[in-house]
């Protein structure tokens, strides 16, 4: 209990001085994303969800007055999904019987990562759809594969990218056995369908979606 308590403690104390000390200059991209938000420029065939579920958030929260900056509030809700995704890590790690020590010290050595001390605090796509896959992958080795393949399929639409985790996951080990397909076709049907559909309504070639 005490090492947990100190996971939480790390965690907290690493987010309130990242919210506290954002970069100094932001990404290119995050001004980008934040003037399409603000300007109701909402589409971007590579991460079709990203800037609708952003301003949705944005919406509902807005008249709160929580934060002037958009820029600041979009990067403060993308430090957040960062931090979920490192708990969805812990509990991958816990449900392999990792000591809490070990579970730790892999926490201390992800969030130290470049990548994740650079991009947690940006108005980025990034996080959201790892925190998808992670999300898919808990429930993957918690042998729901079929829950996992939704959470999977989720994560691509945020970001395309994500497609080579799903299907490295949810490939069967066992090619033989056709019915273990099922999650792996579950997962790319709700990708593939969306996708499918708005080359349909807007008559736009579906490898310009790509």
């Amino acid at each position: 209990m005490a090492k947990k308590g100190l996971f939480w403690l790390l965690i907290g104390v690493y987010a309130i001085g990242r919210f506290f000390f954002p970069p100094l200059e932001f990404t290119g991209d995050s001004y980008g994303y934040a003037c399409e938000l603000l300007k109701g420029d909402l589409w971007n065939s590579h991460h079709i969800l990203h800037k609708y579920f952003l301003n949705d958030i944005w919406l509902i929260l807005k008249p709160l007055n929580i934060f002037e900056n958009p820029l600041l509030f979009f990067s403060t809700l993308h430090l957040i999904i960062a931090i979920a995704a490192v708990y969805v890590l812990r509990r991958i790690l816990e449900n392999r019987h990792w000591s809490q020590s070990r579970i730790f010290l892999a926490v201390i050595f992800v969030i130290s990562g470049f990548g994740f001390t650079k991009y947690n605090i940006e108005n980025e796509v990034y996080f959201y759809p790892i925190l998808l896959s992670l999300i898919g992958s808990y429930f993957f080795e918690k042998n729901k594969k079929f829950t996992s393949a939704i959470w999977l399929g989720l994560a691509c639409l945020f970001h395309q990218i994500h497609i080579f985790w799903l299907i490295g996951l949810l490939f069967p080990r066992d090619w033989r056995k056709g019915h273990s397909y099922f999650p792996l076709v579950l997962g790319l049907a709700l990708p593939v369908f969306t996708y499918s559909t708005i080359s349909i309504v807007t008559q736009t070639n579906i490898g310009n979606l790509i």
